[in-house]
């Protein structure tokens, strides 16, 4: 089975897994005298439904032009090798470009059928799959009850590791997706997140992709380990530039944020004033040992978005708050400028960021990755 089935799966890939994919993959597809280049002088024709293992895929374009150095075959099913431009994959004003690769063009008697069985519904759960940028029908959604409307509302969709899933494709006003029910969701509590899985209605003939909880598999709450660790592989296996980039940010920033060492004293205080539990005041109290400075507070637990927020780059997760007084919701990151291990309990969750982990600080740690940004890679810890 291919390594890669889409584009989005080649952003998290390094170069030289993006290079060996190309040169072992062949792709079939429909060859043609055709020419849909303006540049007939260059091309003698092109290549259309193109196909990886039997099943469409977004990893070459719609078509391929055949230069006319290319083999030459008849017209019909076809085989071929292609080459991805890395460098202007990578550059600042991203651009995908595959390219046929000439001398692997063979003429086939048929395209290979899919291991797979596709029926419609499944397409089009492909394609969201494709434009979603997710491999499988979890997702994250916020469940809470709409006094204005009297209805039950599942929104604020993610993917496992906390991304935003995009509005429906075709949606000019690019709205958020709301799931409303006129009837309380079995089992599960309003007013927290939960772990849905989701399907396609085939019910809207104005939207062919609308979606509904799919409840053959129960709503579960976010289990915390399994949260933080999704939260971890996902940062620590990206092998995009992202990755450096992200290092150089949360250097930058905490300095630019940091007037004097004792800032992140103040983002303390912040981050629990901007969290009280409703009617009460946030007491707070400061322990200093010989390697440590404790800081406890009696304000609201975390839930899976104000983690999120803690653990990403200005996600900013508390612009949706407006009793917030946060500084884009990063001011939390000035507690790394002269602190290397930050341990964090709240709730059911207990993980620490941890420069030791890293393998410049110890051989075989948690992370493998030199010059990681360890401000953002939780890593659970059992809580004695």
């Amino acid at each position: 089975m291919a390594k890669f089935t889409n584009k989005t799966q080649l952003t998290k890939a390094s170069d030289e897994e993006i290079e060996a994919f190309f040169t072992e993959t062949t792709f079939e597809g429909i060859y043609s005298s055709e020419l849909k280049s303006k540049k007939s002088e260059f091309y003698k024709g092109s290549i259309t439904d193109i196909r990886l293992e039997g099943r469409p895929t977004n990893i070459v374009m719609a078509f391929l032009n055949v230069p006319n150095s290319s083999n030459g075959i008849p017209e019909g099913p076809c085989s071929f090798k292609c080459r991805m431009n890395i460098a202007a994959f990578r550059a600042e004003d991203s651009k995908y470009i595959v390219n046929l690769v000439g001398s692997s063009l063979r003429s086939i008697t048929s395209l290979t059928e899919s291991n797979v069985v596709v029926s419609a519904a499944e397409s089009k759960e492909q394609d969201l799959f494709d434009m979603w940028g997710v491999d499988n029908c979890q997702c994250i959604g916020f469940y809470h009850y709409d006094e204005e409307s009297e209805v039950y509302v599942v929104d604020d969709l993610r993917k496992p590791n906390f991304d935003h899933i995009p509005y429906y494709p075709g949606d000019q006003e690019k709205k958020p997706i709301r799931i409303l029910y006129p009837h309380e969701i079995r089992g599960i509590t309003p007013n927290g997140y939960y772990l849905f899985t989701w399907k396609l209605s085939h019910r809207n003939k104005y939207n062919p992709y609308e979606i509904f909880l799919d409840f053959k598999i129960q709503p579960q709450p976010i289990d915390p380990k399994w949260f933080i660790d999704t939260l971890f592989h996902d940062r620590h296996n990206d092998k995009s530039k992202n990755f450096g980039s992200a290092t150089n940010f949360l250097d930058t920033l905490s300095k630019q944020l940091s007037a004097r060492e004792s800032t992140f004293v103040y983002e303390l205080l912040q981050n629990a004033n901007d969290y009280p539990v409703e009617g009460r005041s946030v007491d707070v109290e400061f322990h200093i040992t010989d390697n440590y400075l404790l800081f406890l507070h009696s304000g609201d637990k975390f839930n899976v978005r104000n983690i999120s927020g803690i653990c990403g780059i200005n996600e900013k997760e508390k612009v949706a708050n407006k009793k917030t007084i946060g500084y884009k919701g990063i001011g939390f990151k000035t507690v790394f400028l002269n602190n290397h291990y930050v341990y964090l309990k709240t709730g059911d969750y207990s993980f620490r960021f941890d420069e030791g982990e890293t393998p410049e600080k110890k051989v075989g740690g948690k992370i493998k990755r030199l010059v990681a940004p360890f401000q953002i890679l939780p890593i659970w810890t059992e809580h004695k």
